[in-house]
This record gives C-alpha cells, structure tokens and sequence, in this order.
C-alpha cells in the first residue's frame, strides 16, 4: 500500500480574484492519484469553497451555484506552484 503524504489544501477563484472570508490553509495526509482521491478533495473543495463565500454548507450542488467560481489547489509544504487542481464534488448531490 502506499504511503500517505501530507498536502496543503488551499481555495482559491478561478478569476484570482479575491476570497471574501479566507478560511486558511487545510492539512491532510492522502495518497495522490489513487482511486480515492477525488473523494478526499471533494470532502473538502465544498466546505472550504463554502467558507470562503462566508455561507453554509448546502444539502445540494445546485443550491450552491456560486461553487463555479472557486477551485481548489493542492500543494507540497513549502512549494509555491500546486501538483493538483480539483473542483471535484463526488459524493455530493447535486
């Protein structure tokens, strides 16, 4: 099996524009590129998207349409350029 790693996931707009209420940089450990990736970045792209639009998680992805404007970057610690960018939401209903 392979070794989980430690990433920094940080949310940002896909304009580079500014995020209202910046909700910081989340640390989770997680194999890159296995099958359950998408869910690990999906558990976390819509709370922290959320946040940082300063409103409440949603029961559905169509009640939270402004999701399209954000993204979420992956990062090694103490790298400035991310290894992956998601806006994945497996797992939600939309």
């Amino acid at each position: 099996m392979p070794e989980r790693v430690r990433y920094e996931l940080r949310i940002a707009r896909l304009d580079d524009g500014p995020i209202r209420y910046d909700p910081g940089d989340l640390i989770e450990f997680f194999v890159l590129d296995d099958e359950e990736t998408e869910t690990v970045l999906a558990r976390h792209f819509v709370p922290l998207a959320c946040a940082a639009e300063g409103e409440k998680v949603r029961d559905r992805l169509s009640q939270m349409r402004w999701l399209n404007d954000y993204v979420l970057h992956v990062f090694q610690p103490g790298s400035r350029n991310p290894v992956l960018r998601s806006r994945a939401t497996r797992g939600w209903e939309d």
